[in-house]
């Protein structure tokens, strides 16, 4: 629960006081009570008491110490000095509803209230009163309980959740925030973390990257693309962020992140965000090399949430959601992992105790109440025979827990998700990752064992390590890389030297009648030598070195550099559902060279089109998408700035330089005399030109 305070509008304080007197006229949701007395009480860590809640559901800040006193005709604030008066500042000056309800402060000159005797007027507001309401788990101070009849008093807290479980336009409006932030939260900071932890086999623990998320929480929104937040929104987290890996699960809301490494296997993530008193909760399961189990595990926990979210329906029990969900998991025997609880009522209190989606309460849905839908398999066992053909740490794991959690809101035809899926993703193509695959080989029967030792020599492949051993292994892995990146530029430079001692014994032998066609080509050499390659660079990804203007091919395990002049098309091939795809065509001979190709290039092959080889085509494969979208459209902007440099270093070029003008120095214009035009204007005058 935060610290600070965030008063609400006097508008919104009007409309709410004036709503919650008129509510005193319905006696079933008041058990016949003619007024309420609710004192504050203790609140705990995110977590809000009925008096604490009301109090800021109305003044959007805690009256600590003080009372809210509810008639129909008067609602009456009683402070004490443990009150921050800035919380209620611009309450203060809101005397009445728009519907003549009066609103009123009574401020008491001491921190203990309990100890003085209530005054005359909230004597007089009740007097009279056949039944007064006060929450039963919130003990009246003695002094007032001597004004009032214990026979009078009757259990208020089943009408003021219900007052809270159905959210007005102000507070929608602020969950929408909540649940926009919390989003981005998750896309732009826990999100991007894991992936370069995983990329770049960081070790970071759980709770540090939960540091980072949390911190991200109160920043401002305009930094994570949260354009529809305003800047001056008070915005924090609901709970310290819980991210779990390595087979120790915990799917319900109090989990905490532990010290634990992160763990490339099966990493669940939870997150929730306070906008200005309202929560909203998102939570995803990421996949690394995942088996076919948990893809299948996974889909039946989709097909769930789809079961649940068209049983929440205005006037059916809560109950339905849970049933739902089980009846689709039962088809797929994983009901018995269905925990208890699938979500719980969201808004002042993150966890409303009586709003739980499980399979024993009849409480109904109503138009314009919140929910975080949490649908989770507990503690599915993965056997050792599923298991043990599998890729990076998920071999090691026991038993698995998968998480999918949402805010939701109810309204009048359907249920919808206020947590976007298409930015904090839920379809499996974007939460799957496949990072320790094997690369796909050719026939081993036909390559000699000298052969196979100069691959192996060559191939720097992208190895994850497991446990404590990660470090030791990283540390010799990359003086390993610099060793062959020594041994590569050594080779290459040998590797080119024969290659011009070549040339220029066939250039020698065919002197005497090619003497034209033996000119000197500028051959492009953007890097001196392997070590000149970027820091960042990966040797199973296409990269694109824009400064240099090349692109990065990782041709068995080696990064190959290709300049951007020799890309003739870059495309995307449809995907299909195992991968995706991109095709580079390169400039070759025997083929059509066109009027687009840069004149470097036609040199080249014109010299060497028939004396060497040239790759004509290059397809990539991957099952991350996202990779491949990113490299393609890097490739296109700078095919894009590559032409347009070109053509106007070639329109420059046949630019006709003017020679420097030199001034006459007589300063008399220069005329053309004694010329007649033909046929006569008139008569025969003489004209001068100039």
């Amino acid at each position: 629960m935060s610290e600070e305070k965030a008063s609400v509008s006097a508008e919104i304080l009007r409309s709410r006081c004036a709503s919650l007197a008129k509510s005193l006229n319905d006696n079933d949701l008041w058990n016949g009570a003619e007024a309420l007395v609710v004192t504050h009480g203790e609140a705990q860590y995110g977590s809000f008491n009925r008096g604490a809640a009301l109090s800021m559901h109305l003044l959007g800040s805690e009256l600590k110490g003080g009372a809210i006193v509810v008639t129909k005709e008067k609602v009456l604030f009683v402070i004490s000095q443990k009150v921050d008066e800035e919380g209620v500042r611009a309450a203060q000056g809101v005397k009445s509803t728009n519907d003549g309800i009066e609103i009123d402060f009574e401020a008491l000159d001491t921190q203990e209230p309990e100890s003085l005797p209530p005054s005359t007027e909230i004597k007089n507001l009740f007097m009279n009163k056949n039944k007064v309401g006060a929450v039963a788990k919130l003990e009246l101070w003695d002094r007032w309980k001597a004004m009032i009849d214990p026979e009078k008093l009757v259990d208020v807290t089943a009408g003021i959740a219900k007052i809270l479980y159905i959210k007005d336009t102000a507070a929608l409006k602020r969950t929408n925030w909540a649940a926009s932030m919390a989003i981005r939260v998750f896309k732009s900071g826990i999100l991007r973390a894991i992936e370069k932890a995983l990329d770049e086999d960081e070790v970071i623990t759980h709770e540090a990257l939960a540091e980072k998320a949390e911190a991200l929480c109160t920043t401002d929104p305009a930094r994570i693309k949260a354009k529809d937040i305003p800047s001056d929104a008070h915005l924090e987290s609901c709970y310290f962020p819980i991210i779990q890996s390595g087979g120790e699960y915990d799917v319900k809301p109090s989990a905490m992140s532990n010290a634990n490494r992160l763990k490339d296997d099966v990493i669940i993530l939870s997150l929730g965000v306070r906008c200005e008193g309202y929560c909203a909760n998102v939570s995803r399961t990421l996949f690394i090399d995942p088996i076919p189990k948990l893809r299948q595990a996974y889909a039946a926990l989709l097909a769930a949430r789809e079961a649940s979210l068209k049983a929440m329906r205005i006037d059916q029990p809560l109950s339905e959601a849970r049933a739902a969900a089980e009846k689709v998991l039962a088809k797929h025997q994983l009901d018995m992992y269905l925990p208890k609880n699938i979500g719980f009522g969201l808004g002042l209190d993150f966890r409303d105790a009586s709003a739980i989606l499980n399979a024993k309460n009849t409480k109904t849905f109503q138009a314009d109440t919140l929910f975080s839908l949490s649908l989770a398999i507990h503690d599915m066992p993965l056997p050792k025979s599923e298991t043990e053909h599998a890729k990076g740490s998920i071999a090691s794991l026991k038993k698995v827990s998968l998480l999918l959690a949402d805010t939701v809101r109810i309204r009048a035809d359907t249920a919808i998700i206020l947590t976007n899926p298409k930015i904090a993703p839920i379809d499996w193509r974007e939460v799957s990752y496949f990072i320790n695959e094997d690369e796909e080989e050719d026939d081993d029967d036909n390559v000699s064992e000298t052969e196979k030792m100069d691959i192996d020599e060559s191939n720097i492949k992208r190895t994850r390590t497991r446990g404590a051993a990660q470090e030791q292994f990283a540390q010799q892995n990359l003086s390993s890389v610099k060793e062959r990146q020594v041994k590569q530029a050594a080779l290459m430079e040998a590797a080119l030297a024969e290659r011009r001692r070549v040339q220029q014994l066939k250039n020698s032998q065919h002197n005497n009648d090619e003497n034209d066609d033996d000119k000197i080509v500028e051959v492009r050499g953007a890097y001196p030598s392997t070590l000149h390659y970027p820091e960042e660079l990966s040797a199973n990804e296409v990269c694109v070195d824009t400064h240099k203007e090349v692109i990065f091919c990782p041709i068995n395990g080696v990064p190959v550099p290709i300049h951007i002049s020799w890309i003739k098309t870059c495309v995307q091939p449809e995907a299909d559902r195992a991968a995706a795809y991109l095709r580079l065509n390169l400039y070759a001979p025997g083929q059509s060279l066109g009027k687009d190709v840069p004149p470097s290039t036609a040199a080249v092959i014109e010299a060497f089109g028939k004396q060497q080889f040239f790759v004509k085509e290059l397809l990539f494969r991957s099952r991350e998408q996202r990779r491949l979208n990113a490299a393609y459209r890097a490739i296109q902007t700078l095919r894009k700035t590559y032409r347009q440099r070109l053509t106007a270093k070639a329109q420059q070029q046949d630019l006709v330089q003017q020679a420097t003008l030199i001034k006459a120095r007589d300063g008399r214009a220069p005329r053309i005399a004694d010329l007649s035009m033909r046929p006569v204007a008139s008569g025969k005058k003489k004209y001068r030109y100039s």
